[in-house]
């Protein structure tokens, strides 16, 4: 199957439930894609749901050059994201409070459009993670690199395209990379029938040298691995191609694997794990969401086994959130989109609601922020009849495919050439 058009998100992906070993979470702290625990579930805040006509107040707006997707991190009262000038990818800080650029590192990564899909822009599309002090960037062509928080000055970088032969991603690279302790977890992917496995790596944070790789090989993915636990046992998990995979989080070694259909080749967003072993995980066109049960065996081996499937939500390239049992995400890819939600346990869909584009979803105590494509911002309480929306206003206009950053009561927006901060506060 052909790469579709809208591949182009690291998408979506909500993530686990289980807290991954990063930085604090705190107020204002936004360590990695999907926030503090990669579940895109934000501290709660004491949050306003009325807003005046034009939106909640803005606090500033700046541009950020020709193009990306690429989520927004935050530590230490700066913002980190990355975009695309020219031929460059740039990892830029941002003042959080001004706006301001504190620093920028350009890296020349030129896209030949003859063997890529660039009709949706080049990106780049994959978020930075922060830890130990460094940001970690992973461009279109998976170039790593550590870069310094305080001065972006680089540390190490890697070309894992030329070093590993990993497979091209017709859209860009968009998986984001996954802190674990002190390794830096990415998936590269393999090509067709290559030898030597490595279609997950983990490398060290303090010199980018190669701790583990699979031994399996897998082809390359837009969705972001999680980390999970399954009765103790620390675990990578991952959706690429047609397989669903844990990994041994300190070595890499396989856990348990699922291959499914041929139409499950198309997942673009990040997995959601619960503390009741249950892995949910959705995919559009042909596909749709499942859920996966993993145990731990009587012998201390792994096992996995898909407990429903249903093609009623199929999330594209947005961010899903799990609160109770309910998984809440945006349904569909080229024709309508509907706000929808499934229970974990059955696969029932709870409800479909129809008033945005594709979105991406943040919860928030027991509320949920939304920023649909079209640069709609809303705000609602979630129920297993549908989301109650208190307020809305359009505040962004350039294909707002980016999930929200949340920071206290300040919600920082993106689209593909700009970034703006809102104040949220009640």
């Amino acid at each position: 199957m052909s790469p579709n058009p809208r591949f182009v998100i690291p998408a979506l992906l909500a993530a686990s439930l289980a807290a991954p070993a990063t930085a604090e979470p705190g107020p204002d702290s936004w360590p990695q894609w999907g926030g503090p625990a990669r579940d895109f579930i934000a501290p709660a805040g004491a949050l306003a749901t009325s807003w005046p006509e034009d939106g909640p107040k803005e606090l500033w707006q700046r541009q950020l050059g020709e193009d990306g997707y690429s989520g927004i991190v935050a530590a230490g009262g700066r913002l980190y994201t990355m975009y695309r000038r020219g031929d460059d990818e740039v990892a830029v800080a941002i003042d959080a409070a001004t706006g301001e650029t504190s620093w920028e590192k350009a890296q020349a990564v030129p896209l030949d459009p003859e063997t890529m899909r660039l009709n949706y822009g080049p990106g780049p599309m994959s978020t930075p993670a922060i830890a130990g002090g460094r940001l970690f960037t992973v461009g279109a062509l998976l170039d790593v690199r550590a870069l310094d928080l305080t001065s972006g000055e680089p540390a190490w970088s890697r070309d894992l395209m030329k070093e590993m032969d990993a497979p091209l991603m017709r859209r860009g690279h968009g998986s984001s990379p996954l802190i674990v302790g002190d390794l830096l977890v990415l998936t590269p992917g393999c090509k067709r029938d290559a030898e030597g496995g490595g279609a997950v790596i983990a490398l060290h944070q303090s010199d980018g040298k190669l701790a583990w790789k699979s031994a399996e090989c897998f082809s390359g993915t837009y969705s972001s691995p999680i980390l999970a636990t399954v009765e103790g046992d620390e675990q990578v998990m991952v959706a690429m191609g047609t397989h669903r995979a844990g990994f041994d989080a300190a070595t890499g070694e396989l856990r348990w694997h699922l291959e499914l259909g041929e139409d499950a080749t198309t997942t673009m967003s990040t997995q959601i794990w619960g503390d009741d072993q249950i892995l949910f995980g959705s995919s559009a066109y042909a596909d749709g969401s499942r859920g996966i049960k993993v145990d731990k065996q009587e012998d201390g081996t792994f096992a996995a086994e898909e407990i429903w499937y249903t093609r009623k939500m199929r999330v594209q390239h947005a961010t899903a959130v799990r609160i109770g049992d309910l998984v809440y995400g945006s349904s569909g890819d080229f024709g309508p989109a509907f706000l929808a939600a499934v229970d974990v346990h059955s696969g029932e869909l709870a409800f479909r609601q129809r008033g945005f584009t594709k979105a991406n979803l943040l919860a928030v105590g027991d509320k949920v922020i939304l920023l649909d494509e079209d640069g709609t911002l809303a705000i609602g309480t979630p129920s297993a009849e549908g989301i109650e929306i208190h307020a809305r206003a359009k505040v962004l206009d350039r294909l707002a495919w980016t999930v929200p950053t949340l920071l206290g009561t300040r919600l920082y927006v993106r689209d593909r050439h700009q970034i703006k901060a809102f104040e949220l506060g009640s």
